[in-house]
């Protein structure tokens, strides 16, 4: 429902739902939160006949989970619609939405406010002994006991095995960087400075996972939520195991790794460039049009090479690019679908990869 300046969500939820996401929204978005208890059955009824009755007199856009609050925004502008290589039409509407109206329009001052923000750096300072120190984050999506398909099971994050040569790096280079590091897989790494947000209790966790999206140099995620949210905070990402390769941010400075297809036939990886000239459907998430071929984790090397280049980047401030690395990623540009939002916000694979298969 829109007002004159702000948009009004009602959000029904049957969970908890982290108010820092919300308080991104807070100068744009009046929000009201309504717990419902019962099964999901009972609470779809609800939003039918909820949703049904606004329509009756307002502008609505329902909001079914906090992560479509940016489709409210605005609507229209933001809709895309994806297709495979036949064009023809694989989703229509809804597909995508983008925090870039946040990014690019200046009336939205994006400035996030958090409770107790002060004292966690104090806890962070005194954990580590350090008295400034250096945000790297590391938020591995591990949700395949939640997923419902094989599709969603594709975006989780490899091995935490594939990310200690990325910790080793960051941690060896400066005494004071310190890596925050959320996943449920976490096993002890025998690393200095290395703090696991997991064995913070409920409130505090809510707290860190947030203050690492809004205080890191770079995170190092998934194609998910925090992707989104770090866009808004422009906050540089490392997007690993990055899959459907259609999608893309809105971070200029963001790097992308994609997952690996692996031909069981021919036992070798199938080159990227390969993917988006004799196997674009792989490109648009139609992993099962092909029995022969497997999807695997980023590779370690590629993701650790990743985050050397945006450590360069973004920390030492070294910006330099050669002209093959220009030509390389115009090459991957004009391969990439051109409907794809990967296409249309320019996005990038790390040099490594431009030097690899381009």
């Amino acid at each position: 429902m829109y007002s004159k300046n702000k948009i009004l969500v009602i959000i029904l939820t049957t969970e908890e739902i982290n108010k820092y996401h919300l308080n991104l929204y807070r100068e744009i978005i009046d929000f009201k939160i309504i717990k419902i208890n019962g099964s999901w059955s009972q609470v779809y009824g609800v939003k039918k006949k909820l949703n049904y009755n606004l329509k009756k007199k307002f502008r609505t856009s329902f909001v079914d989970e906090p992560t479509v609050l940016y489709k409210v925004l605005k609507q229209n502008d933001l809709n895309y619609e994806i297709y495979d290589n036949d064009l023809k039409k694989i989703t229509k509407n809804n597909t995508f939405f983008s925090h870039s109206i946040l990014l690019e329009d200046p009336k939205y001052k994006i400035e996030l406010k958090l409770d107790n923000e002060d004292s966690f750096k104090d806890k962070i300072k005194k954990m580590t002994l350090i008295d400034k120190p250096k945000i790297f984050s590391f938020i591995l999506r591990r949700e395949s006991k939640n997923n419902s398909n094989q599709h969603d099971n594709n975006r989780d994050a490899g091995p935490i095995s594939n990310y200690l040569e990325s910790l080793e790096y960051i941690i060896n280079k400066d005494p004071n960087n310190v890596i925050l590091i959320d996943d449920k897989k976490y096993l002890e790494i025998n690393l200095p400075r290395v703090i696991n947000v997991r064995e913070f209790n409920n409130e505090l966790y809510n707290l860190a996972n947030i203050f690492m999206l809004k205080n890191s140099e770079f995170c190092v995620i998934q194609h998910s939520g925090p992707l989104h949210l770090a866009n808004i905070l422009k906050t540089p990402v490392v997007v690993s195991d990055f899959l459907p390769l259609w999608q893309g941010s809105c971070g200029k400075n963001d790097i992308f790794v994609p997952k690996n297809f692996f031909s069981k036939s021919e036992n070798k990886i199938i080159s990227l460039k390969k993917v988006l000239t004799d196997f674009v459907d792989l490109f648009y998430g139609n992993y099962d049009k092909f029995k022969d071929i497997k999807v695997l984790p980023s590779n370690k090397y590629d993701i650790k090479m990743a985050v050397e280049e945006i450590y360069n980047k973004i920390v030492l401030k070294n910006t330099n690019q050669n002209n093959k690395i220009g030509e390389k990623l115009k090459n991957y540009h004009d391969l990439l679908p051109n409907n794809s939002i990967h296409h249309i916000r320019k996005n990038k694979i790390s040099e490594n990869l431009l030097i690899k298969y381009f």
